[in-house]
């Protein structure tokens, strides 16, 4: 399904291949020497250990339509998360690994609240390994090694009428955020963009690439199952890289109104009206760039989507004891 665009940043030029890290035990090795002169101490051997099998991915919106599935595919990976609710649990992931799963209601844009948060995420000890620590850690006090982020505001039509609104979460919000994480030395971020960022250029019918800072959706689409297989891939390395998520094929809502009906097997009414303001008429994406540098592709079309979907209504239904 066309969808978003993701944005991947990594500031640190010698980071591993992955934006997160798993839970390689060999992590900060030094495979071309006998002898590690870092790892003598036994003390910081112990703690940059363990540290290294205890790392966190901060999910920010990771109950929404995207963070969702996206977080349940990361738990299902084994890997620990925190989530931007006020519970914790723990999931059963592969390997017999069993991650760790934390809810906390709060806002991004409360730099208080998210310090307080991240704080718990320090390093054990790791101020009193003087100043040699920023290079063992590649600048990175903490134990999470990344964050996905999904809060976005993304209603176009809405911004159109309360423009600052959206400016104060989308932009403000997002500088501050990122300027909380580079205190904490949190330098890698995976952000799903709306796909307005196209813009009218969208109109042009051109087949638009991530050169022109653009995602996709030609009638707002989103699979959220093809997106979030997005944003787990590997990358490589690099200061900054966009990629389109999407199919390289449009849909009107036509066409998912005729999927729709084929899925529940039933005619389905129409009213015809005006566009919606700030809606482009025709956005398609080329995905073939997270195809090559990700080997990524789109797994899931249009009627399995809209399959989907009508489980999930009729599943949903028969658990309220109603029907459709």
């Amino acid at each position: 399904m066309p969808g978003s665009t993701y944005y991947s940043t990594d500031s640190g030029a010698s980071s591993p291949e992955r934006v997160f890290s798993g839970n390689e035990s060999n992590a900060l090795d030094t495979p071309l020497t006998e002898r590690s002169l870092i790892f003598d101490a036994d003390d910081i051997d112990f703690a940059v250990r363990n540290v290294v099998n205890d790392q966190w991915i901060l999910v920010v919106g990771g109950l929404g339509f995207i963070g969702s599935h996206t977080v349940w595919e990361l738990a299902k990976a084994g890997y620990n998360l925190e989530l931007m609710v006020s519970q914790h649990y723990n999931l059963q992931g592969k390997d017999g690994h069993r991650p760790s799963l934390k809810f906390h209601d709060a806002d991004f844009r409360n730099i208080n609240k998210m310090n307080t948060i991240l704080e718990e995420y320090d390093y054990p000890g790791i101020m009193s390994f003087g100043s040699s620590s920023d290079t063992l850690f590649n600048g990175q006090r903490s134990c999470i090694s990344g964050v996905i982020h999904f809060a976005a505001y993304k209603a176009v039509e809405e911004s159109i009428h309360q423009p600052l609104k959206y400016y104060s979460n989308n932009v403000g919000g997002l500088v501050d955020f990122c300027s909380l994480l580079q205190r904490f030395g949190i330098k890698k971020m995976v952000f799903s963009s709306s796909a307005t960022v196209y813009g009218t250029v969208a109109d042009t019918g051109v087949p638009l690439r991530e050169e022109y800072v653009v995602g996709s959706g030609c009638a707002g689409l989103t699979n959220p199952m093809d997106a979030q297989n997005g944003s787990l891939s590997n990358r490589p390395n690099g200061g900054f890289k966009v990629y389109n998520l999407g199919t390289g094929q449009g849909y009107s809502v036509l066409d998912v109104v005729s999927a729709m009906e084929q899925a529940t097997n039933s005619k389905i009414p129409i009213r015809i009206v005006g566009r919606r303001g700030g809606d482009v008429g025709k956005c398609i994406a080329l995905a073939d760039k997270a195809e090559k540098e990700l080997m990524w592709k789109t797994e899931k079309s249009l009627a399995d989507c809209c399959e989907d979907l009508w489980r999930f209504l009729e599943g949903s239904a028969i658990a309220k004891g109603q029907s459709y």
